[in-house]
């Protein structure tokens, strides 16, 4: 597969595949938002003193499409704005998907004279060369890892939606880069910094330091594996025992 995304631009168009014509408001929201927020992080670095707004220009038919239109605004009353455009940045997101959703397959980057190649064994992103820089300044950011993450929680959590992708047109028939949902977990979990919690359930044996011996909410102490716990036995059954 060859993504080519070299001409994308200020405009590009953020689709979700699933129920025809409509998105769940929250999983649209929060991912645009936390997309967004990758983008403007990218920015940050690459643009020094300028700041990118992104907004909906319209919506499309098919699945669900939105398309966003992003613009550079000086911080420092500059008359012209100068640096890597918003098309490269959106590019460069597209990149960081691909690859957090095949993580087995490390990217080898070939540097062309018009062009930057990232091949994923065989699959392939191509990207301005201008790219190939950005993209060593860009791509250990937390906060674009951080928001990456948090789109595709968003995504995964919405069982409706079968598929993301971005495109140049409201009324592309294929698109430039295409997320099967089987990615999704993936994606978020590579790109979290920190390890998601969870709970587990485990049979352990435990030292009792204090005992309450009374029918009550009062913390009990315990010793498990060096690690001091506190914490009330509310299983009546025991105390009727």
């Amino acid at each position: 597969r060859v993504i080519d995304l070299r001409d994308i631009g200020d405009d590009f168009v953020v689709h979700y595949g699933g129920r025809l014509n409509q998105v769940n408001a929250y999983t649209f929201a929060n991912s645009l938002l936390a997309l967004a927020d990758s983008i403007r992080a990218t920015n940050t670095v690459l643009n020094p003193g300028q700041d990118v707004e992104i907004a909906i220009e319209a919506l499309g038919h098919g699945s669900f499409r939105a398309r966003l239109r992003t613009t550079k605004k000086s911080l420092k009353n500059l008359f012209t704005l100068q640096g890597a455009g918003t098309g490269l940045i959106v590019g460069l997101l597209a990149n960081y998907i691909w690859q957090a959703a095949h993580p087995q397959e490390p990217a080898k980057i070939i540097v062309n004279d018009d062009s930057v190649v990232f091949d994923y064994n065989g699959s392939k992103v191509i990207l301005p060369k201008a790219a190939y820089s950005a993209y060593e300044q860009t791509c250990n950011l937390k906060e674009v890892k951080t928001g990456v993450a948090r789109a595709f929680d968003e995504l995964n959590k919405d069982e409706s939606i079968t598929e993301f992708g971005l495109t140049r047109d409201l009324n592309d028939p294929d698109l430039a880069l295409r997320i099967g949902r089987e990615h999704f977990a993936v994606i978020a979990g590579g790109m979290r910094e920190e390890p998601a919690p969870r709970e587990e359930e485990k049979l352990v044996s435990v030292q009792v330091v204090r005992a309450i011996l009374e029918r009550s909410s009062r913390l009990w102490e315990f010793v498990w594996q060096g690690n001091r716990i506190s914490a009330p036995v509310l299983d009546s059954q025991f105390y009727d025992d």
